[in-house]
């Protein structure tokens, strides 16, 4: 049977059944609030921090490819890709996590996008900020949304390169 990513904490974990094998994501055990001021519960009250960079970044890759590859996710297409109870608030249009996502700040208003559409290299940002993970994925994460490919395609980056201004 083949699995996909880490079966710890965040991960997604092959389990098998009589007919497929179906794909159960995990979450990271929440984090305590007590202590924390207000935007730090804030942040903490949205799921990005119970789910693994390395497994926000697959389930994005997902939801983009759903949506037709053009560089934006929706929140349906989401909902479908991001199945742990964490990430259940997105099937509440009202909630805060749907709130964030719909937010001009997860828009390139270079793109013209519509409001139903978040796009997907600001998603990737917002996660590598908000999502547990080491240094190093996160770093990753962060190549593969500068370098088309990431690592497996190009070993170095420029300084001059195409993707960083609009990055930062």
């Amino acid at each position: 049977m083949e699995s996909a990513p880490s079966a710890t904490g965040g991960g997604i974990v092959a389990q098998a059944s009589p007919k497929a094998v179906a794909v159960v994501q995990k979450d990271l055990p929440s984090v305590s609030l007590e202590g924390k001021d207000a935007y730090e519960k804030f942040e903490l009250s949205l799921p990005f921090c119970r789910t693994t960079i390395k497994t926000f970044a697959a389930n994005v890759a997902n939801a983009e490819e759903a949506c037709g590859g053009e560089g934006y996710v929706t929140l349906d297409a989401m909902t479908k890709c991001f199945t742990s109870p964490a990430w259940a608030q997105l099937t509440q249009n009202d909630s805060k996590l749907c709130k964030v996502l719909l937010s001009d700040a997860l828009k390139d208003h270079n793109k013209a996008q519509s409001p139903d559409q978040i796009d997907s290299t600001w998603l990737l940002c917002y996660g590598v900020i908000l999502c547990a993970g080491t240094p190093k994925e996160k770093a990753e994460v962060f190549y593969g949304i500068l370098q088309d490919g990431g690592l497996a395609a190009h070993t170095f980056i420029s300084a001059a390169d195409k993707d960083l201004p609009p990055t930062f």
